[in-house]
C-alpha cells in the first residue's frame, strides 16, 4: 500500500511530465489486477486514455511510450471483453495507437509479438472486433447475427486462422530459449482462444469439428508453456473444457498461475470458471441441446475479472 500511496502522490505533484503520469496511472491499473478487492480499474484506465490522447507527437516519441501504448491497447482490449457495453478507445484513437505500435519497416507487423504481453496487435484487433460484434448482438436482444456480421466473422476467422507470430530480433537477442518458447506458446494460445471466442459469438455450420481441433491445439500450447502468464486465453479454453480430464488440467494450470503470479484476478477467474462449469453441467443434465454462451452463465452479482 505504501507504493500505491507513492503513485498517487506522483499524480498530485506539480510535475508536468505527462509520460510519468501516464506510467503512474498504468501502474494503478495493474494494481487493480493484482488486488481483486480494488475496483478502480475502469477509472484509472479512462484517466490513462485521456493523458495518452493529449500527448503531442513529440511526446509519443519518448522511448518508453511504445511500451505504454502497447500496455494501453492490451488493457483496453480486455476491458472491452469483460465489459463490452462500456466505452473503449474511439476507433480513430485505437487506429492511431496500433499504427504507432506497428513498425513501418515490417510487412507482417500484425504478426509481431508486442513486448511482454505475449500477443500481437493483429490478435488484439481481432479480439476488439469480436467484442464489438458481441455487444451488437447483445443490444439486439440475442436476435441473431445479421448477414453483415456473418461476413465480418469470415474475415476475422481467416485473419486469425492464417496468423503466425514472431519476436523482433531485439526480443530474440535478449531472451533465453525457454522465454522464446513460452512467448510463442502464449501467442498461439491467444490466437486459438480468439478463434474459440469468435465461434461462440457468431456461430456457424461446422463449428463443432473446428472447435474440437482448436481446443486440442490450445491444450497443447498450454502444455508447452512453463507457466500460463495470460489469464484471458486460459479462461476461453476453460469455457470449452467439458471432460473431467480437461477441467482437471485447467485447475492445475490455475494453481500454477496462482503460485507463480499471486494475482487476485486469477482467483476471481477461477470462481467464474467453476460457476460456468456448474451451469453447463446443469444444462446437460436436463438434456437441453446446444451450449449456452459463457457470458449467460455468469451470475449478475458475480464480479467479472479484467483477465489481464
Amino acid at each position: 500500500m505504501r507504493a500505491i500511496r507513492g503513485l498517487y502522490k506522483t499524480l498530485d505533484s506539480s510535475s508536468r511530465n505527462a509520460e510519468m503520469h501516464l506510467a503512474t496511472i498504468m501502474m494503478l491499473c495493474m494494481y487493480t489486477v493484482f488486488d481483486e478487492h480494488e475496483a478502480q480499474f475502469t477509472l484509472h484506465l479512462n484517466g490513462a486514455k485521456k493523458i495518452l490522447m493529449s500527448l503531442t507527437p513529440r511526446q509519443r516519441q519518448h522511448p518508453v511510450m511504445k511500451f505504454l501504448m502497447g500496455w494501453m491497447v492490451y488493457y483496453d482490449t480486455l476491458r472491452g471483453f469483460a465489459q463490452p457495453s462500456r466505452g473503449a478507445l474511439d476507433e480513430v484513437d485505437r487506429f492511431e495507437l496500433t499504427q504507432e505500435l506497428q513498425p513501418e519497416s515490417c510487412e507482417a507487423s500484425d504478426h509481431l509479438l508486442t513486448g511482454l504481453f505475449g500477443c500481437s496487435i493483429g490478435v488484439f484487433d481481432a479480439i476488439s472486433i469480436i467484442n464489438k460484434i458481441r455487444n451488437m448482438i447483445l443490444r439486439s436482444n440475442g436476435s441473431g447475427a445479421e448477414s453483415s456480421l456473418v461476413q465480418l466473422r469470415t474475415v476475422v476467422h481467416e485473419k486469425l486462422r492464417n496468423m503466425r507470430h514472431f519476436l523482433s530480433p531485439e526480443e530474440v537477442a535478449s531472451s533465453t530459449s525457454d522465454q522464446i518458447r513460452d512467448a510463442k506458446a502464449t501467442a498461439e494460445l491467444y490466437r486459438l482462444a480468439s478463434l474459440l471466442y469468435l465461434q461462440r459469438v457468431v456461430p456457424a455450420a461446422g463449428d463443432e469439428k473446428k472447435r474440437s481441433g482448436y481446443l486440442e491445439q490450445a491444450f497443447a500450447a498450454l502444455n508447452r508453456a512453463r507457466v500460463a502468464t495470460s489469464p484471458w486465453p486460459v479462461f476461453m479454453v476453460a469455457c470449452e473444457a467439458h471432460s473431467e480430464e480437461q477441467r482437471s488440467y485447467i485447475l492445475d494450470v490455475l494453481d500454477r498461475m496462482d503460485r507463480v503470479r499471486n494475482v487476485g484476478n486469477v482467483r476471481v477467474m477461477r470462481t467464474v470458471i467453476e460457476k460456468i462449469w456448474v451451469q453447463q453441467d446443469l444444462r446437460e443434465s436436463v438434456e437441453e441441446t446446444g451450449t449456452v454462451p459463457w457470458w449467460l452463465c455468469i451470475e449478475a452479482d458475480l464480479p467479472v475479472p479484467w483477465f489481464a
